[in-house]
């Protein structure tokens, strides 16, 4: 029987120096490329090289600067547009009436309100109109003592307007209007 000298693997692998990673042979002390001491710390994989002008990610503040800047508009935008006594200002057309309405906001509590019929160029009334109540789709307004006018806004270009008396009868008149 033929005895066959079993070498380690770790003998067989070739050994790179931890600090720069070249080949070294295995009675060293010492790195011959850098000079690193060997003694203890021989290493069977070279070390990777050290990456010495890594920098750290960075976010771009710009980007983020810019969408933070669209999101606060964005909400602005969309709670000025909710508001029924931004969305009701402007002149409304009648088809059905033949007339025109100018509307203004004048302050938080009231409505300047001008009529004009189609083809006429001096207004048919101006009114001054408090403002009772709003919500999200309806402004109500006080015509008179006895009468409340309703602003239906259905949506930024369509709105409903009718009158109702004190008892809550609602006039037969129910005019559409489209904004301009």
């Amino acid at each position: 029987m033929e005895m066959v000298d079993q070498v380690s693997t770790s003998e067989r692998k070739p050994k790179f120096c931890p600090q720069c990673g070249t080949a070294i042979e295995n009675e060293v002390k010492f790195c011959k490329k850098c000079g690193h001491a060997l003694h203890a710390s021989i290493e069977s994989e070279p070390a990777r090289p050290v990456q010495t002008n890594v920098q750290p990610k960075k976010t771009n503040r710009t980007a983020i600067a810019i969408i933070l800047i669209l999101i606060v508009a964005g909400i602005f935008i969309y709670n000025h547009w909710r508001d029924p006594l931004n969305r009701i200002e402007g002149t409304w057309y009648s088809p059905e009436w033949e007339g025109y309405m100018d509307i203004d906001v004048v302050g938080d509590d009231k409505l300047r309100i001008t009529t004009y019929y189609e083809g006429e160029y001096e207004p048919d009334d101006i009114e001054m109109v408090n403002i009772l109540s709003t919500n999200a789709e309806k402004i109500v307004t006080e015509i008179d003592e006895y009468t409340t006018g309703h602003f239906e806004l259905k949506n930024s270009s369509t709105m409903y307007f009718y009158l109702e008396d004190e008892d809550g009868y609602s006039y037969d008149d129910v005019i559409r209007m489209v904004k301009k």
